[in-house]
């Protein structure tokens, strides 16, 4: 989920339970009584017993549409990952944008913004990996000898958190016999260890191992040869287009611009549009702006979007006699 990720932000919300309206037939469960008088909770107050699973239900709702996407969100602690300034900068907006409307406030001296590492539930989250928290690790260190079985409990209660850390660096990081790959990893600790979501944990903490990333040969298919451009001979008859997103709305709804560029002048068209239109509205818009004001192009390069990927485009491209190329994968340039 944090994969690739490089800019952290951490928001605290502040006084969120004061958000959630108490449900109407519940409110005189919350009375108490006063000097002053009596009163009632019209809002949910702390320490309810449901109170955290409501407001945890909550900001699961509100926050649906970025969680995996962008959020990690644990009652009123947000942490928001992006892979670039640029990308973090939009997603902010986007938690904001909702945080507003939902009326949830920030406590803007417990919050931390695009940072390169981050303290989050008691780990410190980097491009790294997620790591144990050093104030965690002193802790231990400085730990009163228990002198009974409850502080006993207590101490193995608290030092048990650290265990899967230390497992999966004993399996992986194992100097007699180098680094082993997620699988070994998984069946050395499974022969004697067992906690929820182990394969994702382990699967985390081998991808994200940095002398694994520097010494193990590469898995990706290699390149294959060179292969000579062709050499352009008219103007449109080679075209590239993309989209650019993330855009501010105008007061005509558009929030997207549709660019079309032509290789062999490098002339281009920036058409308005907006980050819902479909594979047909794209279509339309191609036609009208580029086929009725130049010509019918031989070649179109575009990147694996969906809607250039469709059986309709296909279908359009190949009434019209044009050819559909794929941008090279990491390297947008291609398509403009």
């Amino acid at each position: 989920m944090l994969q690739g990720a490089t800019v952290f932000s951490k928001l605290d919300l502040r006084s969120g339970y004061w958000q959630i309206r108490m449900a109407d037939d519940s409110v005189h469960k919350t009375a108490f009584r006063t000097r002053y008088g009596s009163y009632e909770y019209l809002v949910m107050p702390f320490r309810l017993t449901n109170a955290p699973a409501t407001f945890q239900a909550e900001m699961n709702h509100i926050l649906r549409p970025l969680l995996d996407e962008c959020v990690v969100v644990y009652l009123d602690d947000i942490l928001i990952y992006s892979r670039g300034m640029q990308k973090h900068v939009e997603h902010l907006r986007r938690v904001f944008g909702i945080l507003r409307q939902e009326r949830f406030y920030v406590k803007l001296s417990k919050s931390d913004f695009a940072l390169e590492k981050v303290q989050f539930l008691g780990h410190i989250v980097s491009a790294q990996g997620v790591h144990v928290d050093p104030k965690k690790i002193e802790a231990v260190r400085t730990w009163k000898t228990p002198d009974n079985m409850k502080e006993l409990q207590q101490f193995i209660g608290f030092a048990n958190y650290f265990n899967r850390f230390l497992l999966l660096e004993e399996y992986h990081d194992v100097l007699y016999a180098g680094h082993f790959g997620s699988n070994k990893t998984l069946t050395g600790i499974a022969k004697h260890y067992y906690w929820p979501h182990m394969a994702d944990d382990k699967h985390k903490f081998v991808t994200s191992c940095t002398p694994c990333q520097r010494m193990k040969s590469s898995k990706q298919k290699k390149v294959g040869l060179l292969q000579p451009l062709p050499i352009l001979e008219q103007p449109w008859q080679v075209v590239s287009l993309d989209f650019i997103t993330g855009l501010p709305t105008t007061t005509s709804g558009h929030d997207a611009i549709l660019v079309v560029i032509d290789k062999f002048s490098k002339m281009g068209h920036f058409i308005p549009t907006h980050t819902t239109a479909r594979t047909e509205e794209t279509a339309q818009l191609f036609v009208r702006y580029i086929i009725s004001q130049h010509s019918i192009p031989t070649t179109l390069i575009s990147d694996p979007d969906p809607k250039f990927t469709s059986k309709f485009w296909k279908e359009v491209m190949s009434l019209l006699g044009t050819k559909l190329a794929m941008s090279s994968a990491y390297h947008p340039q291609t398509d403009g």
